[in-house]
């Protein structure tokens, strides 16, 4: 008997901790505003954004589903924001390639290209905004595999992408 109620309690102790992991984990997934020095974004929900990011670029998010069939161990979606000092929009965009989308500026360039990866379709949107001598460059990678939600959070994000 008396080992049973400090075993009660651990046990009861163990289920919380659990329980509060698991919460802690999905908000991970929830929208959130990223914002620095430098510029904003709005993370979608569904995406994460990794512990140390540092190593790719200023920012990073990637989705936690991964595709199917030949996309199986390719991520929904990633994106990644970069500055590449000492050039111009128009200069990066050329380097990017891809298809200019709507009304673009000097210093404000939106392109779209069609990739594949180990056989599976990817539409990568580049997100060009000239500032401080360089260029800003969100890049996001999603695959083109029919699903709709992905594509939309996928805009959220390039839309939401802002220069302070």
């Amino acid at each position: 008997m008396e080992i049973l109620i400090p075993g009660l309690i651990l046990v009861g102790l163990m289920v919380y901790a659990s329980t509060k992991i698991k919460k802690t984990a999905a908000m991970a997934y929830d929208e959130e505003q990223f914002e620095n020095d430098q510029f904003t974004i709005l993370k979608p929900e569904g995406f994460i954004i990794p512990v140390e990011f540092e190593r790719n670029g200023l920012f990073e998010a990637y989705t936690k589903d991964f595709g199917v069939d030949e996309g199986g161990d390719i991520r929904k979606a990633s994106a990644v924001v970069r500055f590449h000092p000492d050039t111009t929009c128009e200069r990066l965009g050329n380097e990017v390639g891809g298809i200019e989308v709507g009304v673009g500026e000097a210093d404000n360039l939106t392109l779209t290209e069609e990739s594949d990866l180990r056989g599976a379709a990817i539409i990568k949107t580049h997100r060009l905004r000239g500032s401080n001598g360089g260029v800003y460059h969100l890049q996001i990678d999603a695959l083109d595999d029919g699903d709709t939600i992905v594509p939309e959070r996928v805009s959220l994000m390039a839309d939401s992408f802002k220069l302070r």
